[in-house]
């Protein structure tokens, strides 16, 4: 090879690599953007983040390539024309075609994706009422909240119902249409690579920001229907097996808040089912209401939260050999035990569980 030919060659790599470190760098963040607006509605969390840098290194190599036989060669624009006008075609064909690459390639890795069963769905409440914290120290607060986890059988009819999901709403939209009542966590597995989808619901509608300021909001009646049932479930005190016992002298924490034993949770679960749902006063429901808006202080020595959970799926390793914790559907109620009130899904009882909670001792 000719040192002319070696010249050229390492003009070309070398601004195709200037190129490259300028688009994934000053102008990743326009040229991302912009190609994000040439995708249909989808979800953008996974999607290769290379192509800005392939754009501007392409780019950045036509270019060096152009000024190279300009101005090194120094051939002139009248008598190699067709060699310039077909360098600036290509700048111009060039990001397009990549462009158009990015949009295939995207669309297919997202429905590679989803057209699996889902490893983990999880399904979270942000309402109030439906989350607590306990504070530990300044730094510091152990939380209880909601949640559903999905088995694999669970999981298998609702993967396919998540991808039916047709399109109602897809534009700019500066504001919420509706109001969220939970959101979807869900993980998929494909090849070993981590994929994930982020869902939130409220008023029968599906919403998820695939990239920009962009929202779509999706319609499934058979994954509404689906979803409700799974809530309902969470609702029901059958559906679990065990109850841990939170209390701000208790040193709450995940490991080493007492276990309910389980005559005491048998217990409890019938004395809620012999009881009538009461109307409380609205002094009652203002204190119920700052215990979720607020945390509980280690002051506050009457507040009792009592944590239902019910294994979905034991600890395991997956096939990529990392061990997956155990999933568990999770619930709570709330006992004040000087107004001898619990609430429990919005609504209150009037009982007088002392015996239960006074036989694990305070620290």
């Amino acid at each position: 090879m000719s040192k002319p030919v070696k010249d050229k060659i390492l003009a070309v790599l070398g601004a195709a690599l200037l190129g490259y470190y300028i688009g994934m760098s000053q102008f990743r963040t326009l040229i991302w953007d912009n190609l994000l607006l040439l995708l249909p509605p989808m979800n953008t969390r996974h999607l290769p983040l290379v192509y800005p840098g392939i754009i501007t290194a392409t780019v950045a190599a036509l270019l060096g390539y152009f000024l190279y036989i300009l101005l090194v060669e120094k051939k002139g624009c009248r008598e190699h024309k067709k060699q310039f006008f077909g360098v600036l075609a290509l700048l111009l064909i060039t990001p397009v075609a990549i462009a158009g690459i990015f949009r295939l390639h995207s669309t297919y890795l997202v429905n590679r994706a989803e057209s699996t069963i889902p490893t983990e769905i999880r399904i979270s409440f942000q309402n109030p009422g439906e989350s607590i914290l306990f504070s530990r120290s300044d730094n510091s607060a152990v939380g209880l909240n909601k949640s559903i986890s999905l088995d694999l059988k669970q999981r298998t009819a609702m993967g396919p119902l998540i991808k039916k999901m047709k399109l109602k709403i897809y534009e700019d939209i500066k504001e919420q249409v509706h109001q969220r009542e939970a959101t979807l966590w869900i993980d998929y597995d494909v090849d070993g690579d981590w994929y994930s989808r982020i869902l939130a619901y409220g008023q029968g509608l599906f919403e998820e920001q695939p990239g920009g300021s962009r929202l779509a909001y999706y319609e499934n009646k058979e994954l509404e229907t689906f979803m409700h049932q799974q809530i309902a479930r969470a609702a029901d005190l059958s559906s679990y097996h065990e109850a841990k016992l939170y209390h701000s002298g208790l040193v709450p924490g995940a490991n080493d808040a007492p276990k309910l034993s389980k005559s005491d949770f048998r217990t409890l679960v019938e004395t809620i089912r012999n009881s009538k749902p009461i109307k409380p006063a609205t002094e009652l429901e203002t204190k119920f209401r700052n215990i979720f808006k607020n945390q509980v202080k280690p002051g506050d020595k009457d507040i009792y939260a009592i944590q239902l959970l019910r294994l979905v799926e034991p600890g395991k390793k997956n096939p990529n050999k990392r061990f997956e914790s155990p999933k568990y559907t999770e619930n709570f109620m709330v006992y004040s035990k000087d107004s001898d009130t619990l609430y429990f899904e919005g609504k209150y009882y009037s009982l007088n569980l002392d015996r239960l909670v006074n036989k694990y001792p305070n620290k």
